[in-house]
């Protein structure tokens, strides 16, 4: 089940994030089999023991504050996973391409199990509103959720969609819902973030 994350103040940026990462099984299995002394690495395990056992929505302001990101102001998904990835034992490979440019190029020359890209939308301080055709499947891998903007290059909103194997789950800080696969292909043309994972 997916749990819905509290807005504590223009924290969607790391809302959608962590609800992109809850859902990449063999990263978060790696941490599970490590340990370490990161005020951060604790407090994300805390986060998934309380998003395991909550039966309502959660707050994630503690693991913001670990990476220095002030609370009540705005910030970059892609910002805040590549920090997460310095910081934590184990990384998932991340990639920025221009918005040009195709994901399967990065996938059929990969072979790590999970993978984030990161689709250039910004381009001389203007969001680039063009739809763009991203894969459901490409050389093995499966697309397993992506985040979308709204908003312009200067202010907005990130949301998450998840795609589980029978539901596609629509992720609004707490608010979670359940949308069809027709709608997910529609949101995906949207996509700043995607998340692949190798079909093992």
């Amino acid at each position: 089940m997916i749990k819905g994350i509290q807005n504590m103040n223009h924290c969607c940026f790391v809302n959608s994030s962590l609800q992109m990462l809850l859902k990449c099984e063999h990263y978060i299995n790696q941490l599970k089999n490590c340990s370490s002394e990161s005020k951060l690495y604790k407090e994300f395990f805390n986060f998934m023991n309380h998003y395991t056992l909550s039966t309502k929505y959660l707050f994630s302001a503690d693991i913001q504050e670990c990476l220095g990101f002030p609370y009540g102001h705005p910030n970059d998904c892609f910002e805040f996973l590549t920090k997460f990835m310095r910081v934590m034992p184990h990384s998932i490979p991340l990639y920025r391409i221009e918005f040009s440019e195709n994901v399967e190029n990065i996938l059929e020359s990969s072979s790590d199990i999970e993978i984030i890209i990161c689709i250039q939308r910004v381009q001389n301080n203007k969001k680039i509103m063009e739809e763009y055709n991203l894969p459901f499947q490409c050389a093995g891998y499966q697309l397993k959720s992506f985040i979308i903007h709204e908003g312009n290059a200067n202010f907005g909103h990130y949301v998450t969609i998840i795609i589980g194997s029978d539901t596609v789950w629509y992720c609004n800080d707490k608010n979670v819902e359940a949308i069809t696969r027709q709608d997910a292909e529609r949101l995906s043309k949207n996509c700043y973030i995607c998340c692949y994972s190798m079909s093992l």
